[in-house]
């Protein structure tokens, strides 16, 4: 989802929930959008975050190494699934 773009969710009858739910919903949704804001104006984001400090992280790097990749349908398969298919 894109920064501005609105997700759908289920329709949800707020009015039958009761007011001290709604505020947790609330504070919760202002907390988020705080963390969201500070990490925008460093120029982090969350998922860098998380990462700071485990090992190295590569953008579209396979797991596992030895996967392998179909041509015809773009589905990546562990080596011992395309030997067990194969079989």
């Amino acid at each position: 989802m894109n920064r501005g773009e609105s997700m759908v969710l289920p329709s949800c009858d707020f009015s039958v929930l009761p007011r001290t739910a709604l505020q947790v919903f609330r504070n919760a949704g202002a907390k988020v959008l705080e963390r969201r804001r500070l990490l925008d104006k460093g120029g982090l984001n969350i998922i860098g975050e998380n990462l700071r400090g485990k090992r190295e992280f590569l953008e579209y790097e396979h797991y596992p190494a030895d996967d392998v990749c179909d041509a015809d349908i773009h589905a990546q398969i562990t080596a011992v699934s395309a030997v067990l298919a194969r079989e």
